[in-house]
């Protein structure tokens, strides 16, 4: 899934065709002029796909029927989106930092919050916990669907994505917003790995990848527990994280390309990549299948 712009802002959903390991567009719905910025999407299980806008709007898109079925307003700018329990909840965070729940079946807003002091950056949501990351260097998770705080654990600077697998989460980070100008040499890169429990203030950062050479932007889990993560020094690196260490397993140089998300297809064969081609100051998105995939 990919929102691209041309002329307007589309949803573009492909399949991967296994014989020529390439993508096959299979839907394409129209989001509406370039007015705001699409700045999230989360596909839920089934047809529906989520996207948020920064004019505030969240919308849910039935691919089968390509159309809208679900419209509500944040208030906001939105700026993460995120499902849990099986679609069963929509969770929204925003610049100013709060975090809302939506039941999916009836639309209702259950809850909202002020979960953190700057731009909710990333959302997951992990069995009856939602875990929310913040530009204000915070990682915080939340009962659902209460919302009340099972634990926080403050990193510093800023939080730009994370994932999550079991009781632990990959955070990829940067001493300050990844913001601005994409050729800054100011802004430190880190990506931590955090145990969480089901208390407050029970998670711990238990070790730390160090490799990046900049703001890192985007992290996955494999199929096999190593990590994939990226960011503006223009690299893909994976990483063994078994026990306290983390060791870099390798890395693909993406030469004036600025890598901005990631996620993971084919049983973890292929790797998407959305990135900022610098030479032409504008989106592009990658496809790279894994010569070695990761073990299952």
């Amino acid at each position: 899934m990919s929102v691209e712009l041309g002329v307007r802002f589309e949803l573009v959903a492909r399949r991967i065709d296994r014989a020529r390991s390439a993508p096959v567009e299979i839907a394409r719905v129209d989001l509406g002029p370039p007015d705001w910025d699409i700045s999230a999407i989360e596909a839920s299980p089934g047809p529906l796909v989520w996207v948020g806008s920064l004019d505030g709007s969240v919308r849910g898109i039935d691919l089968e029927r390509a159309r809208v079925v679900h419209h509500w307003r944040a208030g906001h700018a939105v700026t993460a989106i995120a499902t849990a329990q099986s679609g069963r909840y929509l969770a929204y965070g925003t610049a100013e930092g709060v975090v809302c729940l939506r039941r999916v079946r009836d639309g209702a807003l259950l809850q909202c919050l002020r979960a953190h002091g700057g731009r909710v950056s990333t959302i997951s949501g992990v069995r009856d916990l939602l875990i929310t990351g913040s530009w204000d260097g915070a990682i915080k998770g939340f009962a659902i669907p209460t919302l009340a705080l099972r634990f926080a654990i403050e990193l510093g600077g800023s939080i730009n994505d994370l994932a999550a697998r079991g009781s632990s989460l990959a955070a990829a980070a940067s001493s300050a917003p990844p913001t601005g100008d994409r050729r800054r040499r100011d802004l430190e890169g880190r990506l931590a790995i955090v145990d969480f429990g089901p208390e407050t203030s029970s998670a711990i950062v238990r070790s730390e990848c160090i490799g990046h050479r900049g703001p890192v932007t985007a992290v996955r889990w494999t199929s096999d527990g190593a990590l994939v993560s990226g960011g503006w020094d223009r690299a893909l690196r994976q990483w063994e994280t078994s026990g306290a260490a983390c060791r870099q397993r390798w890395h693909h140089q993406l030469d004036g390309h600025h890598i901005t998300s990631l996620a993971l297809q084919g049983r973890g064969r292929y790797l998407a990549a959305s990135l900022w081609v610098t030479a032409l100051d504008q989106p592009g998105v990658v496809l790279l299948d894994f010569l070695y995939p990761p073990r299952r």
